[in-house]
């Protein structure tokens, strides 16, 4: 490399640090018309190409260059972060494991592989690599933060506080290992001591994204801790600064009222008679089954009771249905009007989109989509598959809208409306009224559980689900808990959210709230009568 070059690689490393992904972007487009086969500008293509979010052109820079340079780790290790971005996780998982044969003591590969086991769900493996990852750098905060977290995400409160020990021999004071200390003390039910604890310290101060998402777990704990005290106050305080934080680390998250107009579309279309005569009646016999239903109402629980029968396969908020919207010509701010003029070809693309999607991730077994939200897009589901089925999930409509305001979600359209327990009331009531207008008007198969009784008597309300299914009885769907443990999901989040939830959900919590949401409380009165909730 010559001194040209050299200096244009030191300017382009400048705009890195400044953030100027864009700007870099266009210099290395004209350094590489000049040095079109120079591995530093191919490399460095790659990695403002993947922090510009475009991971398909990445591989392909980051491909080039380890032609030309193929004993360079950290190419393997940018192709592998690449490769995930894409979803292509065996294609990542060779990758890395090119990388560290090439360096075996690079503890972020350590670490890349981490995070390979844990989209993977093989989170023991996860624990190992970031244990390896943490030992060869032990001054690194960032590696011992990703062990505790994926420990605390396993529920492994045992191992957890064994770790921070081992951390804290190092650095007792650090507010990380404090953190997670108050999270041991919530996981052994020393509530009063959690509290002290997580009062005495803040991340407010450190401006890295770790560190906001450390700050997010902290004060979410502190409003768990306030529920269970029984301070109502003070949870509501500590889980409203948690939604601000939450929405401030999102860039230009969506206003709840995107997803209400896409909600009040459908729901006006549902309620005439369009439905009865679409143009093109669907001629397609599968039955695709949906797992539906608003959030925090038992969706992820009967996906790990589910997950015990060796017959079924669960695929947990894959963008299926999403991709089939698009082939429609409903998805985003088009209209849903467009299903009225449907013909063959545009249906079949639309249930090929859907079904490329499902193939992808290789499910064996009767596939069950799980996304809750696809409750307000039954009626395209319908339109592409008249014969699918929907297993309804319900949950006391107020102690579902109470649980999502006390949770924090990655901002998607429909998780942006559920920022305050009013906000939420209304989403539930909209999405509410389209599936019941949906199925007054086509009549789908569908089976309902109630959350309630999936806790208080799982086997008498998974058995009608099972016989809905048409498959047999597996009594290995009762011992939920060596499901979820075996997954790493004890009480875990669903993949919108940024933390999981550090603590079980309690039946008719909501009535402790109710004279802190008293909005949310008369838009859910009819809804809660309507579904057997209240006399």
């Amino acid at each position: 490399m010559d001194r040209n070059q050299a200096n244009l690689v030191s300017h382009i490393r400048a705009l890195f640090n400044a953030g100027k992904w864009e700007i870099a972007e266009a210099k290395l487009e004209e350094a590489l018309k000049q040095y079109p086969s120079e591995y530093a500008f191919l490399e460095l293509m790659g990695v403002a190409k993947l922090n510009l979010k475009n991971p398909k052109d990445a591989v392909r820079f980051f491909k080039k260059a380890i032609k030309k340079a193929p004993k360079q780790a950290m190419s393997y290790m940018n192709l592998a972060s690449a490769e995930i971005m894409i979803g292509a996780l065996p294609n990542a998982q060779a990758t890395i494991i090119k990388a560290l044969k090439l360096d075996p003591r690079c503890a972020d590969a350590w670490m890349l592989q981490g995070d390979i086991h844990t989209a993977k769900e093989q989170n023991d493996k996860a624990v190992e690599c970031y244990t390896k990852a943490s030992r060869l750098q032990p001054d690194s905060l960032k590696f011992a933060v990703k062990l505790l977290v994926t420990l605390e995400l396993q529920n492994k409160i045992d191992d957890l506080e064994q770790q921070i020990k081992v951390f804290e021999a190092r650095a007792a004071d650090h507010p990380v290992f404090k953190l997670f200390k108050g999270i041991v003390r919530i996981g052994k039910s020393d509530f009063a001591e959690a509290k002290n604890i997580l009062e005495s310290i803040s991340f407010d101060s450190q401006n890295t994204a770790q560190f906001h998402e450390l700050e997010l777990m902290r004060v979410r704990a502190l409003g768990l801790t306030a529920d269970k005290l029984h301070l109502e106050v003070e949870a509501v305080g500590y889980f409203a600064q948690a939604k601000a934080l939450n929405r401030s680390f999102h860039r230009n998250p969506p206003p709840p009222e995107a997803f209400w107009e896409v909600c009040e579309m459908r729901e006006a279309y549902t309620t005439n008679d369009a439905m009865k005569s679409w143009v093109y009646p669907s001629p397609h016999l599968d039955e695709p089954v949906f797992i539906v239903g608003f959030p925090r109402s038992g969706t992820t629980l009967l996906d790990t009771f589910l997950r015990g029968h060796k017959g079924l396969a669960l695929l947990e908020e894959v963008p299926a249905v999403s991709k089939m919207r698009f082939a429609l010509g409903t998805s985003a701010n088009h209209s849903i009007l467009a299903l009225d003029k449907l013909d063959e070809k545009t249906i079949s693309l639309a249930r090929k989109a859907y079904f490329a999607e499902v193939r992808a991730h290789k499910p064996k077994g009767l596939v069950i989509d799980k996304l809750p939200m696809n409750l307000v897009f039954a009626s395209e589901i319908l339109r592409v598959f008249p014969r699918a089925k929907f297993i309804l999930a319900l949950r006391d409509p107020a102690d579902a809208v109470l649980s999502c305001f006390m949770q924090s979600f990655r901002l998607n359209p429909p998780m942006a409306t559920l920022d305050s327990a009013a906000d939420a009331a209304k989403t539930y009531a909209l999405s509410m009224q389209i599936w019941q207008n949906t199925v007054k008007a086509l009549s789908p198969a569908c089976v309902t559980t109630r959350y309630e009784d999936l806790i208080s008597n799982p086997e008498e309300t998974l058995r009608p689900i099972v016989s809905f299914l048409g498959v047999e009885w597996d009594e290995a769907m009762l011992d939920h808990q060596a499901t979820a443990q075996a997954r790493g999901h004890i009480n875990t989040p669903s993949r919108t959210q940024v933390v999981k939830p550090l603590y079980q959900s309690a039946v008719a919590r909501w009535e402790r709230y109710a004279q802190l949401m008293p909005e949310a409380v008369e838009i859910l009165a009819p809804w809660r009568k309507e579904f057997g909730y209240s006399d």
